[in-house]
């Protein structure tokens, strides 16, 4: 499906190291900082382990993937979780952007056209808006799906083995939301292309 496997853990993963020759590691950190701060509601939910005299910061984030209209389905967007590693030295960043998942959303079985499932479906969609905003807490943290499972469910591929339209759709759009997040990453960093 196009997506990055790491070779042994055979799960999706977008890992490089950029050069920025000459730029001292405190200033690539800082850099980090920045990017972190602009790219996310609340950096400091963020940001799980930050050291900068050894020059990492680890953190877990969430960002919108689209899913692009694809031979009859509709367009969709939607969350993807990652944790990310970074470690710096003089003239380069290593990142690894990882363990993707998917928020996992409560759903509501009243009927919508009704009065009380219009506010089941108001709650269900607040305490979904409120977990999402906060990706650190416990509770947060044990409601992810990561995504391998959903794309290796057998639902999801044909009877001769091939995978279907939603599932193709859904890794190009989480394809093009990572290697953004990398795209920027590297723009912020002041990686010459």
């Amino acid at each position: 499906m196009g997506l990055p496997l790491d070779s042994v853990t055979h799960r999706i993963s977008y890992r490089g190291t950029l050069s920025v020759p000459s730029v001292p590691a405190a200033e690539l950190y800082g850099r980090t900082q920045e990017w972190i701060a602009r790219q996310f509601e609340d950096s400091r939910e963020v940001i799980h382990f930050s050291d900068p005299a050894r020059g990492v910061l680890i953190g877990r984030a969430i960002t919108l993937a689209h899913g692009p209209l694809t031979e009859g389905l509709q367009a969709r967007d939607f969350l993807v979780n990652f944790l990310f590693c970074l470690r710096f030295i003089d003239g380069s960043c290593t990142y690894e952007f990882t363990d993707l998942s998917y928020p996992r959303n409560l759903i509501t079985s009243a009927t919508s056209s009704s009065s009380g499932g219009q506010v089941a479906d108001a709650l269900a969609e607040w305490a979904n808006q409120h977990m999402t905003s906060r990706i650190s807490t416990a509770e947060a943290q044990s409601t992810r799906t990561p995504v391998e499972l959903d794309l290796a469910a057998d639902a999801n591929y044909t009877a001769k083995g091939l995978p279907r339209l939603r599932i193709l759709r859904d890794a190009r759009g989480i394809d093009t939301a990572m290697r953004g997040l990398v795209t920027s990453f590297s723009q912020t960093l002041g990686v010459k292309p």
